[in-house]
């Protein structure tokens, strides 16, 4: 019999210290018979293998493992029995998968990501940036020479990949005002220093041979990319041949990549040299497929009906493995054979049953006749009931070009637990839904966003999912600068919550990373031209306004989003507020002691200002 109890304070078994305990997986591959995965403990990464049934075994202790180049990614690489990986003091490691410690091969300066072995294993080519330079440079695996610069003049480099034979390296670049999924390029320079343009339309990534080294795969959404001539710029497979035509060989309305935030995302892994295992999403759901090259038939695979998000999948000896989760199970990592799947690791206990978490339900609605969309988690907790309609909690991703999908969400399932609905939007800007639909945030930063939010929140309480008095808004990065924006423009939100979000898009603009200090550009304008909607978007101008309670978290040592964004902000508020300062923590939260704090605080305060509020 459950226990009656209002919403928003029903007791729950998940807490901050389980979110604080999650491992996070952050890469995937195998040689042979042995898996090696990259995952985080804390606030450390460590390279972990398992060869068969094995236990796994960690391998790289003692150093840390980060991929250091904008936002990390791009770990590690294997080639037989030798692991390459980038450490965290940004030197490039190897380690022997059986037996010794790490050892660095390059002296540790600047920052590294996507080591990766030629086939031979002889050499490592690398992406390395220092003092704003970005380049491709290589090393010989064993050490025994300096590093040497292979590609320069890009602006940024991801991904690197030798040719068959050893003698040249396929990178993507991109340059500014560009982001990589705006505009991206591949290209191929010698060892010599010749270099060639192989593709250079919209936006690519993960450039791959296929074993023979006969073909070459990447993923684009270069126009024609889709059927549907409203929809286009999805992310599709393409196939370079050897006497170079290049073939689009997967369409539909169904995306087989992303943008590029990190080093090393992989969307597909060669079989064979007729087919690929890829992965691709639609509606925010995830599905494995084999994908033949020459008929450009697809093959949806069997065994995964229980996971709805998967990556970095990776074919081997062992069959086919992933990186997976659903909404209902936490993040494994999972073997498939025989249509059949074993859980090889998990991110944790999993001592919940997955009946006790709340549902992904996809939603849409309308606004001013265009389709915004959304996933919705309700209220859920098998010893409580409520009357009435529950208090929400609209969740904005960051990006702002990013994508909330059907993964495994801690955040949400902690207040669905607890008896708010929680709503994540992908607002008009978000990918995975056409390349039209994220450019039209593009000038619209701080306007399209806002309104897609607000009329959330307006979805929500017509359609008598959540109390329409009740309705919170949460987001981090870009989309903390959203709540902002929205508290700014809206008296409709009972209270916001704000992690490392943005307030003043001037110093933003002047005091971010390299990565995104060409960001706005795109989003709002160029500057000085585009002064005046760089002050009328900026919630720091308009701080005034905002009179729903609200709460701030935000690391000091936070590069994308300066710690004094917030600082700034805090001193001109006039609502309820309180305010959350993280000495040792940057952009987002890598220590137990800041997730745990985190959770407490703001359960705590949505009680007071929301829950319990007349």
């Amino acid at each position: 019999m459950k226990t009656k109890k209002n919403y928003g304070l029903w007791q729950s078994d998940l807490s901050g210290s389980d979110a604080s305990g999650q491992k996070r997986f952050l890469d995937l591959k195998a040689i042979k018979d042995t898996l090696v995965w990259a995952e985080r403990r804390g606030a450390e990464s460590i390279i972990v293998a398992q060869k068969g049934c094995e236990a796994p075994n960690d391998i790289s202790s003692g150093v840390g493992v980060r991929g250091g180049v904008g936002y990390g990614g791009g770990e590690f690489d294997i080639h037989e029995d030798l692991i390459v990986f980038s450490g965290s003091d940004s030197a490039i490691y190897t380690v022997k998968l059986d037996e010794g410690k790490p050892r660095a091969i390059t002296p540790s300066f600047g920052s590294t990501a996507s080591p990766v072995f030629s086939r031979d294993g002889k050499s490592v080519a690398y992406v390395h940036t220092e003092d704003g330079v970005d380049v491709i440079a290589v090393v010989p695996s064993d050490g025994s020479a300096w590093p040497v610069i292979i590609a320069k003049g890009a602006d940024f480099y991801a991904n690197p990949t030798w040719t068959p034979d050893g003698s040249a390296i396929l990178y993507v670049a991109w340059d500014h005002p560009h982001m990589p999924w705006d505009k991206s390029r591949i290209e191929k320079t010698s060892l010599k220093g010749e270099r060639e343009l192989l593709f250079n339309e919209n936006a690519v990534n993960q450039p791959s041979y296929s074993p023979s080294g006969q073909k070459l795969a990447f993923v684009s959404d270069a126009e024609p990319a889709s059927s549907d001539p409203d929809a286009g710029g999805r992310w599709h497979i393409f196939i370079k041949e050897k006497e170079g035509e290049i073939r689009q060989i997967t369409n539909g309305e169904m995306d087989f990549g992303g943008p590029a935030w990190i080093q090393g995302l992989r969307y597909f892994d060669w079989v064979d040299d007729e087919n690929l295992l890829c992965i691709s999403t639609a509606h925010a759901k995830w599905k494995a497929t084999l994908v033949n090259i020459v008929t450009c038939s697809i093959e949806e695979l069997e065994g995964l009906d229980d996971y709805e998000s998967l990556s970095q999948p990776v074919s081997f000896s062992g069959g086919y493995a992933f990186l997976a989760s659903a909404p209902h199970i936490p993040p494994r990592i999972i073997v498939l054979k025989d249509a059949k799947t074993r859980v090889v690791q998990r991110a944790s206990a999993e001592r919940f049953l997955p009946s006790q978490y709340a549902p992904m339900i996809p939603k849409q609605w309308q606004f001013e006749g265009s389709d915004i969309f959304g996933n919705y988690y309700p209220p859920t907790n098998a010893q409580f009931e409520s009357e009435g309609l529950p208090p929400a909690i609209i969740m904005i991703h960051g990006g702002p070009t990013s994508q909330s999908w059907a993964s495994f969400n801690f955040r949400n399932q902690f207040f669905a637990s607890r008896g708010f609905a929680v709503l994540d939007v992908n607002y008009r800007g978000s990918t995975g839904y056409g390349r039209k639909y994220m450019e039209a945030l593009y000038g619209n930063w701080g306007l399209s966003d806002v309104e897609d939010s607000i009329s959330a929140a307006h979805f929500l309480g017509e359609n008598k999912l959540a109390d329409p008095s009740k309705i919170v808004i949460m987001g981090g990065s870009a989309g903390g600068y959203t709540v902002l924006q929205s508290l700014v423009n809206s008296d409709l939100f009972a209270a916001g919550v704000c992690l490392y979000g943005i307030g003043n898009l001037f110093t933003l603009a002047a005091g971010t990373h390299k990565f995104e200090s060409s960001y706005n550009d795109i989003l709002l304008g160029a500057l000085p031209e585009a002064t005046d909607i760089f002050r009328d978007r900026s919630p720091l101008f308009h701080a005034e306004k905002i009179t729903s309670p609200l709460a701030i978290f935000h690391g000091r040592k936070d590069q994308a989003v300066p710690f004094e964004q917030a600082e700034s902000l805090v001193a001109k508020l006039t609502s309820p507020h309180e305010f959350y300062i993280y000495d040792d923590e940057g952009h987002g939260w890598r220590k137990p002691e800041t997730v745990e704090h985190f959770y407490e605080h703001t359960l705590a305060f949505l009680e007071n200002y929301v829950v319990n509020a007349s």
